[in-house]
């Protein structure tokens, strides 16, 4: 019913990967398992479909036992394995949700927690949490799917997170118009960087 295009669209989820504890062992596990997958789906479709994307998911936990945040992985896998012309709209519906790197770098793997149950902060903050953290890697792939789009939307949400702050340091004076013009100043920079990259 789909034809061949499906192929195109598909991504391989493998659920539980919290259930193996050591990062090799972890590893060799999602390597195996893709492969075998990989290999099941090329004979059925007679050699015509080679190297579907897997990405391993940890139910309950922020990161993988490799100590990545799974999510961003997720997001930036099926943004990849999109329709383009969906693309702009998948990435506006989770925008309220991505967490950009960091100018510094992050906290290195070896300190990150070992399948830390994910705390709920929007009880303690009352502010909306960002779920999906995506490394430099996975934006940079983002923005090499989306031609740049993205790009400029994630100086939007630049933008609109400075916006934030001067609205929590004004104590909310500004009604929430400091984040909207924080996203139009951020998005516009970033157009002008799309129209004139060397300057």
């Amino acid at each position: 019913y789909f034809g061949d295009a499906i192929w195109d669209r598909t991504m391989i989820v493998f659920t539980h990967s919290d259930r193996l504890t050591q990062q090799e062992e972890f590893k060799k596990s999602l390597e195996g398992r893709t492969k075998t997958i990989n290999e099941a789906i090329t004979k059925a479709t007679e050699g015509i479909v080679k190297g579907i994307p897997a990405v391993a998911v940890a139910n309950g936990h922020e990161f993988t036992p490799d100590r990545n945040s799974w999510l961003g992985e997720l997001f930036t896998t099926s943004f990849e394995q999109l329709n383009p012309e969906r693309q702009n709209a998948f990435f506006l519906a989770f925008k309220e949700d991505l967490k950009l790197p960091e100018p510094l770098p992050s906290v290195p793997e070896t300190q990150r927690p070992e399948a830390n149950i994910k705390e709920d902060i929007t009880e303690k903050t009352g502010a909306l949490e960002k779920r999906i953290e995506l490394t430099q890697n996975q934006v940079e792939r983002v923005n090499q799917k989306s031609n740049g789009v993205s790009n400029i939307i994630s100086y939007a949400l630049r933008g609109a997170e400075i916006g934030g702050l001067i609205e929590t340091a004004t104590g909310g004076a500004t009604m929430g118009i400091s984040i909207i013009i924080g996203a139009i100043i951020g998005g516009g920079i970033a157009v002008l960087n799309e129209l004139s990259p060397d300057e």
